[in-house]
């Protein structure tokens, strides 16, 4: 008679297989159910679609519902309707939870639409048929326009961020009396909100902040950087802003070298700072550069110690931007 028993090596084997085939069937069993949930929520909106067309082909237009309801709650008009020609009509309800939407502004046309288990919108709509909509994650702004809420959206978070600051024109030595290099430009503010409440199909209005140009070199006199633009989005109950960055304070400490501009956003680095300018009749090409990055400062201009040139030009600052994402 064979006793031999399991070593505990071969215990925990088996132990690890049971549990990954039971992880598994549990995806499986997960997926079938969300497969199922799917379909009958595809066939409840073809069930009401044909209800719908029905009640528009014998009185000429669907139920008028001006905003979006819930059919079987808050669909009072649609409800009355139907009620009124089948007493004994049901409305049947979403297999995730809660309701079916319904909307019809003149009852030329009419929408009903339901969220699926994969997060995208399934609809029908009277001038387009059915269609699934993918989800909206987050769109991003670097020049101003209008956006349009997406039907499925609520409510958003958003990043804003100030056009960035010129930088500072350098001078030249002899006539300035100083031995240092323009300023370089602050970069613009970033302003982050989250959770702001949204009206599906509400127009925002998007405006990105210029960037400021950098000032001119000169000899007795040099030209400071501008400021660079407000960023903003707003619209009914929504109004987000960041100012953009002006020139600092302080022309720069670092020699005859023209100031580093400020850092922009996400990775956004500060422009490089103007050089040296020691050789005579090189200062045009001693300017601060551009800064990159959203909303980033220019750096400033050197300083020329040779009387008669003049000192290198500011750099330009970085345009804003604008973020808006899903708050989901």
């Amino acid at each position: 008679m064979n006793n031999k028993s399991f070593t505990l090596i071969e215990l925990l084997v088996v132990i690890a297989i049971v549990g990954i085939l039971s992880g598994v069937v549990l995806m499986s069993s997960s997926g079938a159910v969300n497969s199922a949930q799917n379909v009958r929520i595809k066939n409840d909106i073809d069930s009401i679609r044909k209800v719908l067309l029905s009640y528009k082909a014998l009185y000429g237009a669907a139920p008028v519902e001006e905003d979006v309801c819930d059919i079987g709650s808050t669909c009072s008009q649609l409800s009355s309707d139907l009620l009124a020609i089948n007493p004994n009509i049901s409305f049947p309800t979403n297999p995730l939870g809660g309701y079916y939407t319904y909307e019809s502004d003149d009852g030329s046309d009419f929408t009903v639409k339901s969220i699926l288990s994969n997060n995208y919108t399934y609809q029908y709509q009277y001038s387009n048929g059915f269609s699934e909509i993918e989800p909206f994650a987050y769109i991003e702004f670097t020049s101003s326009g209008s956006w349009q809420v997406p039907s499925d959206v609520t409510s958003i978070d958003v990043i804003v961020v100030g056009g960035g600051g010129g930088g500072k024109g350098g001078h030249n030595y002899d006539y300035g009396g100083s031995y240092y290099g323009g300023g370089g430009g602050n970069n613009g503010t970033t302003t982050a909100q989250n959770s702001i409440s949204v009206t599906p199909g509400q127009t925002l209005t998007i405006t990105i902040g210029n960037a400021g140009s950098g000032g001119a070199g000169g000899t007795s006199t040099y030209g400071n950087g501008l400021a660079g633009g407000e960023s903003s989005i707003t619209g009914t109950g929504v109004s987000v802003s960041a100012s953009g960055g002006v020139l600092q304070s302080n022309d720069s400490n670092l020699f005859k070298e023209g100031g580093p501009g400020l850092n922009g956003y996400n990775t956004g680095t500060y422009a490089i700072d103007g050089a040296d300018a020691d050789d005579c009749g090189e200062g045009t090409s001693y300017g601060g550069a551009a800064g990159t990055g959203y909303g980033a400062g220019g750096g400033g201009g050197a300083t020329v110690q040779c009387q008669g040139y003049p000192g290198g030009n500011g750099g330009n600052g970085a345009s804003g931007y604008i973020k808006i994402l899903n708050d989901i």
